[in-house]
């Protein structure tokens, strides 16, 4: 099993959404089937569901 693990991921806008899709969708493409994320994912609810978002879209079951 390959897991991608990520860290800190401070969700201000537009590039961020790009940078976060494009590192998981590099994990996904080298295998990773699972995803770890140590420490924290902002504070603000809505860009919050943001990042989960493209989580999910990017690690579909």
């Amino acid at each position: 099993m390959i897991i991608g693990v990520i860290s800190d991921i401070h969700h201000d806008g537009q590039h961020e959404n790009d940078v976060l899709t494009t590192s998981l969708n590099n994990m996904v493409k080298n295998g990773a089937t699972a995803l770890i994320m140590a420490g924290d994912i902002r504070d603000v609810h809505a860009k919050r569901d943001k990042a989960l978002s493209i989580i999910t879209c990017c690690f579909t079951a």
